[in-house]
């Protein structure tokens, strides 16, 4: 025991010198370790701000490839017009020997070279639904392409109905921004121009065409230039075609177009197409015309051709709209209660070298006056005009309005 305890005593001092020795140690290391744990914090910060920095530098990348590509989208219409727009200059303001370069017929690699740019403007505007911008100018390079009577247009008509889903893209369009007006009005000018052609009169029917126009029309009451282009898209459809009769007044048209001119009485072109599609919806359709009567038809009509007395394009309308609708008892009778016979008489007076204004007015007051309505106003200068409206050629009605469509 005393052994143990003397050995214990020997070791104590080594055992409380090594502990010195060690923390002496630990003292000496302290320093060093710091500076390594501080310098490992710091390679850790270093490396958090390279991976910050690297995150940026792709978040940035990402936003440019975004930017580049929604830039591609609204240039890519912009481009194919340009090139298009080449081509129509060279086509009609070349040389002549290059004035049939887009005609139909003309040879098989110019037809292809055509597809294909109105197939990459389709294409474009297909990837671009979304964006009103794509929509917008690709709706506007076509309406500018389709446009007029001259025979590549004709032919540009038939090309953009003929490639797959053509005018369902122009209609997923519409439907897509059918509160956008901008959108809205390239669109139904492009469908206007379409319809001139009666194979795509069909094709726009069986897309929908009629639904999304009349839907943009109530959704835009207050907006002159979606309603003049509405009602003449409308028009358009309605010419020659007893089907689409029906079907936009089963759409609601009849309704939306009266809506469409009581909003812009004052607005001329408003009042010319919505009086030349109410002419084309009552022709040959005892239903529409009733409808149109019902809906206030008759008295906005009337109220328009006053209103405008010196624009012989309402003027036109607005007689071959009441030389339709006076084919029905009733109406005749509403419309000269309406005081339809005095604003046609004044619009005579107003235009009397025209003579579209005054077949179409001649031919009213003739329709009108089979139930002696003209005689019953005592009016001595109604009946000496239609006197004098022996004097002209009375064409038929449905030949005086399909000849006396007006363009948008």
């Amino acid at each position: 025991m005393e052994g143990t305890a003397s050995k214990k005593k020997q070791q104590a001092p080594e055992a409380a010198e090594r502990r010195r020795a060690a923390a002496n140690k630990n003292e000496e290391a302290a320093p060093s370790q710091r500076r390594e744990q501080e310098e490992k914090a710091k390679r850790r910060e270093e490396e958090a701000v390279k991976k910050m920095r690297k995150a940026e530098d792709r978040a940035k990348a990402a936003r440019r490839r975004r930017e580049m590509a929604r830039m591609c989208k609204m240039m890519c219409p912009l481009i194919i017009l340009l090139i298009v727009g080449a081509t129509i200059w060279q086509t009609y303001v070349g040389e002549k020997k290059t004035g049939k370069y887009l005609a139909v017929g003309d040879n098989q690699k110019k037809i292809a070279a055509r597809m294909q740019v109105f197939g990459g403007l389709l294409a474009a505007m297909q990837e671009g639904e979304e964006r009103v911008e794509v929509q917008v100018q690709g709706c506007s390079a076509l309406w500018s392409l389709v446009a007029g009577h001259v025979a590549g247009h004709a032919d540009f008509r038939r090309t953009i109905v003929e490639l797959p889903g053509g005018v369902g893209v122009i209609v997923a369009g519409m439907r897509a921004h059918q509160a956008n007006a901008e959108v809205q009005v390239p669109c139904c000018g492009t469908l206007l121009n379409l319809a001139k052609n009666a194979d795509n009169q069909r094709t726009i029917v069986e897309a929908g065409g009629v639904e999304v126009i009349v839907a943009e029309m109530r959704a835009h009451t207050h907006d002159a230039r979606v309603q003049e282009q509405g009602c003449g898209a409308l028009a358009r459809l309605a010419l020659n075609n007893a089907h689409n009769r029906r079907t936009i007044a089963k759409a609601g048209g009849v309704e939306v177009i009266v809506a469409g001119m009581r909003a812009h009485t004052h607005d001329a072109r408003v009042q010319e197409q919505g009086c030349g599609a109410l002419a084309r919806l009552a022709l040959n359709n005892a239903h529409n015309r009733r409808t149109i009567a019902k809906a206030g038809g008759v008295e906005v009509i009337v109220a328009g051709l006053r209103t405008h007395a010196h624009d012989a394009r309402v003027q036109e309308q607005g007689c071959g709209a009441l030389w339709t609708l006076a084919k029905d008892d009733n109406n005749r009778r509403t419309i000269a209660k309406a005081g339809g016979v005095e604003v046609i008489l004044a619009g005579m007076r107003a235009h009397a070298a025209d003579s579209r204004v005054q077949v179409g007015a001649c031919g009213a007051l003739a329709m009108l006056d089979k139930n002696g309505d003209i005689g019953r106003t005592k009016n001595a200068q109604a009946l000496f005009s239609l006197g004098a409206c022996s004097n002209l050629e009375i064409v038929s009605l449905a030949h005086y309005l399909e000849s006396s469509y007006m363009e948008v």
